[in-house]
């Protein structure tokens, strides 16, 4: 029957060999490339030949073999390479590998242990002693080569320690407590009261998880919480640079939103004159010059127009842009805008359909920004349509208690693909960049739609297919509540 003794030794090395096991499956697991984890893993390895070996040996006492010197062989060898592992790992973190000493003493263990390999298991480096009354109290005799064999295993453990100490305010020192545990718990076999106690045992696995953590630490926890820190700092550089990007931006959506009246006033100065100018040639006769002059007011208009965009957005970004919001017959104004856009829908063939009430209808919101999201829409179905269709339908109803506009845009043409319409309110984007080459343009009308309706209390949507066309839709309050109003505001009732 086993002692309490006995059970407690044999859990001891048990749990001292899946310890091992454990550890050295998560060494392996965590970089088996670097030398620190190579060399932790051949001390685990020892570790689990020798205690996994010991606790093997006493399940066959247990079941009553006698023969168990080869096992006892076993763990002697275990002890062995553990010895030199242990060594060879101190030389490692007290940063002596390439040492000529040290690879000269650990050239001379390795050739050590596989020269006793045969005298070990001939039995001729000690003897082991049963004992008839008590199956698990056997002994052994070391000879005179055994003991010169155990001489040299100690002295590469001291060894180790010495270099862990040596070196202990380096790297070193954070496997001095582990080493100082192994080492006392090996020599606690010389001691004869110690002797019948597994400390040997329960040193390795307290010292395996010391080492363990030690090399877990520098190589995976450590970089972990630098790498955070890197990550932190980095992010808080990136808030800066996006404030500082932001603030750069306001100031230059500030600067073009100020500079407005500056950058018109030349422009409708040209437009003007150029006018002007026509009507005086057509009055003296002068027709030559007559092309010239509309080339100059054409070009003069469509760089008021992209100057009008460019400085809408940059009143948007700057929290500048205003509704002027008044009382507005809806079905006149849908048809002035259908009207402006009629040459450019027929310019590239296409037919433009008005479908609206009969019956006269209201709004109060900014009518000039409705008009504008209205011609926006028809002059990119005219733009990008040939030889189509272009719609626009207009309807009123209820929704939640309110009266909402729905204004739709269809049209036949080249249509876009999912990722298209994914940047589409973008500024200074269009849906194909071949686009802009083909068809001209910014980019910044829809942008200036999209937010538009969403200064007007509504919202844009788009439904479109490559090559069968596209269809935009703005929903609008009939009466805009709580607007952002500016100069020119009329109350309800006050047309």
């Amino acid at each position: 029957m086993l002692s309490f003794q006995h059970t407690t030794a044999f859990i001891i090395k048990s749990f001292s060999t899946v310890l091992g096991l454990a550890l050295l499956l998560l060494i392996l697991w965590q970089s088996y490339r670097h030398r620190d984890n190579q060399l932790m893993a051949l001390y685990l390895a020892s570790l689990i030949l020798s205690t996994g070996t010991n606790a093997w040996m006493d399940v066959q006492l247990f079941l009553g073999q006698s023969a168990i010197e080869p096992y006892l062989y076993t763990v002697a060898l275990g002890l062995a390479l553990n010895g030199l592992a242990l060594f060879a790992l101190a030389g490692q973190y007290a940063g002596l590998w390439r040492n000529r000493w040290v690879r000269t003493a650990l050239l001379f263990g390795a050739l050590f242990v596989v020269g006793m390999l045969p005298f070990l298991y001939q039995g001729r480096l000690f003897k082991y002693i049963s004992n008839a009354e008590d199956l698990f109290a056997y002994s052994y005799e070391p000879t005179l080569l055994g003991y010169l064999n155990f001489t040299v295993i100690y002295a590469y453990y001291i060894a180790a320690l010495v270099l862990l100490w040596v070196h202990r305010k380096q790297r070193a020192g954070a496997l001095l407590i582990g080493g100082l545990i192994t080492v006392g718990g090996i020599l606690t076999v010389v001691v004869p009261i110690l002797q019948d106690y597994p400390l040997d045992n329960l040193a390795w696995a307290v010292g395996s998880v010391i080492f363990a953590r030690a090399i877990l630490k520098e190589r995976l926890f450590d970089p972990l919480v630098e790498l955070n820190a890197s990550l932190k700092a980095t992010n808080a550089h990136l808030l800066e640079l996006k404030d500082a990007a932001e603030a750069a931006n306001r100031a230059k959506s500030t600067f073009l939103a100020n500079m407005s009246h500056e950058l018109r006033t030349p422009l409708n100065i040209i437009i003007g004159y150029s006018e002007m100018i026509e009507e005086e040639a057509h009055e003296l006769g002068m027709e030559v010059i007559i092309p010239d002059l509309q080339r100059i007011n054409s070009a003069g208009r469509h760089l008021l127009m992209l100057v009008n965009d460019i400085l809408d957005l940059s009143k948007i970004e700057a929290g500048k842009m205003q509704l002027y919001v008044e009382y507005f017959d809806l079905l006149s104004l849908v048809e002035d805008t259908a009207h402006a856009i009629r040459p450019l829908a027929e310019k590239n063939h296409n037919t433009l359909t008005l479908v609206c009430p009969s019956q006269s209808s209201e709004m109060y919101t900014d009518p000039m920004k409705v008009r504008q999201c209205l011609y926006n829409l028809l002059s990119n179905a005219s733009k990008f349509t040939e030889n189509g269709q272009i719609t626009l339908e207009v309807e009123r109803q209820a929704h939640n208690g309110r009266d909402w506009v729905t204004f739709r845009v269809s049209d036949t043409g080249i249509g876009m693909t999912p990722e298209q319409i994914a940047r589409l309110y973008q500024p200074f984007v269009q849906g194909d960049s071949s686009a802009t080459r083909k068809f001209g343009g910014t980019g910044l009308g829809l942008a200036i739609t999209h937010h538009f309706c969403q200064l007007m209390g509504g919202h844009i949507e788009v439904e479109s297919q490559l090559g069968q066309g596209s269809t935009f839709t703005i929903r609008l309050p009939a009466v805009l509540e709580s607007p952002s109003l500016g100069e020119g505001q009329r109350q309800p009732g006050k047309v």
